[in-house]
């Protein structure tokens, strides 16, 4: 659908130009799925590895709570 540019007083007409983006906005599980189908699997194993660490800081933290709240 085109969209008639407003036109001021003086002829300027604002708009004329202007084309919308047609560029798809990727997120991050789309890219890991598209990844994935390619073969490439090393956004998982960075994944795998980040929730590793993300547990195994919660763990310690937790485990360190209990000891030093004796």
């Amino acid at each position: 659908m085109k969209q008639v540019p407003y036109r001021t007083r003086t002829g300027v007409e604002i708009g004329s130009n202007y084309h919308p983006d047609r560029r798809p906005e990727i997120c991050d599980d789309m890219e890991l799925i598209q990844s994935v189908l390619l073969g490439n699997y090393k956004s998982i194993r960075r994944k795998n590895f980040e929730m590793f660490l993300y547990f195994a800081t919660l763990i310690g933290v937790l485990w360190a709570a209990v000891v030093f709240a004796r």
